[in-house]
């Protein structure tokens, strides 16, 4: 019965949500890819949103029901029974009667299981979609036949937008090419950025003390023109992808470049748990990555900790769940990859033993510890934790690693500002 009832709201919200399209036409940009959607979805949001009325998805909101619900302008009704029957009144009443409406919508588009993509895609039909990183191994993969049917879905996104869209894609990432390349379409205008030659080059990127505290200076090439600037708070190579993808973004919409730049370095309205620099116990750095962990999101953060001035290196990790029959070898090469990029291993879950496992020759027993949860991971870093250190907590949803930081922010009663999952319905998990 739950099961039904849940369809039929669904059924109803993505109904809603196509008639709201159809009067208020806005212009829809979907992001898209195995990393960084929702740390570029919020970047393009930052640096469009004092020139446009836009409006973006909510946290990760990227679903069959959370598509339509940021399409509505909705939060999840979660259990309640009575926040639902409102959420669909709001959408009746958007429908119904003519209203003050975005005319900019910034979703992310997740593909958790075969079909997903090509479902929502073909009734958004997106003016402009931004390809992120495309993994080797991407994250639910387990939930797929193969690599290439989770590459597919971002295919089939491409295949599906409006006669004349445009594609930001990150020109750095091979997949990400190959994926626009095979798709079906001749007519789609494409924008590139990264760090190799491309509309949008990163020519320089460096982690920094801001006045606002750590974060990364950033400088790009533009047509031939060079523009910095600075995001305070996050740190790391995706948050600085992100921001370019959204320059590109401002490019294709006619948005001053100028005007752009200065939105992104405003204090960013980015996600939380994506490589976000926080104050840690005893004069130490915490990079509280604990959203959701893949294995090429896991590189990352490690360049990241590695790259970030400390005295020494800590490197958290718990499982990344969902990768099925790739699991083993995932975790195993980041084990072989971690020692390189850190003084300290702990580790946390069954899984990430095997990041354990492989990382001990190379970092010897005494520099590993393992722990079944993530609360006495955080306790136990606590202890240890010295003036100058900097410390990485990455993990896959399940493992609840926000609560490990929790444990070594300065601040934990800034948990609901700072951290993930600090809803109440997630509280009581």
């Amino acid at each position: 019965m739950k099961k039904l009832l849940k369809n039929i709201v669904v059924t109803i919200l993505i109904w809603e949500a196509k008639q709201v399209l159809k009067k208020y036409q806005p212009t829809i940009i979907v992001v898209a890819g195995d990393v960084g959607k929702t740390t570029t979805k919020d970047a393009v949001y930052a640096a469009l949103k004092n020139s446009k009325k836009a409006r973006k998805s909510e946290k990760s909101l990227n679903s069959e029901t959370g598509l339509p619900l940021s399409i509505l302008g909705a939060q999840s009704g979660w259990s309640s029974p009575q926040a639902w029957f409102s959420i669909i009144l709001k959408g009746f009443r958007l429908i119904t009667k003519t209203q003050s409406y975005p005319e900019l919508l910034i979703l992310e588009l997740g593909d958790r299981k075969p079909g997903d993509s090509k479902f929502l895609a073909e009734w958004i039909k997106p003016d402009i979609v931004i390809l992120t990183h495309v993994d080797d191994i991407p994250t639910h993969v387990e939930f797929f036949d193969s690599i290439e049917g989770s590459r597919k879905e971002k295919q089939d996104i491409l295949e599906a937008m409006k006669q004349d869209g445009v594609v930001i894609v990150n020109s750095d990432d091979a997949n990400a090419l190959t994926i626009l390349e095979e798709a079906k379409r001749t007519d789609l205008e494409v924008v590139t950025y990264g760090e190799s030659p491309a509309d949008v080059t990163i020519t320089g990127c460096n982690i920094a003390s801001l006045s606002e505290g750590l974060g990364v200076e950033v400088a790009v090439d533009i047509q031939k023109h060079q523009i910095s600037y600075a995001i305070p708070g996050y740190l790391g190579k995706g948050v600085v992808l992100a921001s370019a993808a959204a320059i590109g973004a401002a490019g294709v919409l006619d948005v001053s470049l100028d005007e752009a730049i200065v939105s992104l370095g405003e204090e960013p309205d980015l996600p939380k748990g994506r490589l976000r620099a926080i104050p840690g116990v005893k004069r130490s750095i915490v990079i509280d990555d604990t959203y959701n962990a893949g294995f090429a999101s896991t590189k990352l953060a490690l360049e990241t900790l590695k790259n970030t001035p400390g005295k020494r290196h800590i490197a958290v990790l718990a499982d990344m769940l969902e990768l099925g029959s790739h699991s083993a070898k995932a975790h195993k090469q980041i084990g072989e990859f971690t020692p390189a990029y850190c003084d300290m291993l702990v580790v946390v879950g069954e899984q990430a033993r095997i990041i354990a496992d492989a990382a001990r020759s190379q970092m010897g027993a005494k520099k590993i510890f393992t722990f079944s949860n993530s609360r006495e991971a955080g306790k136990f870093v606590e202890q240890m934790i010295e003036p100058g250190d900097v410390v990485l907590i990455k993990g896959s949803q399940g493992l609840r690693m926000e609560r490990a930081t929790q444990e070594v922010m300065l601040h934990p009663e800034q948990r609901e500002k700072l951290l993930v999952r600090q809803e109440k319905e997630w509280l009581r998990r």
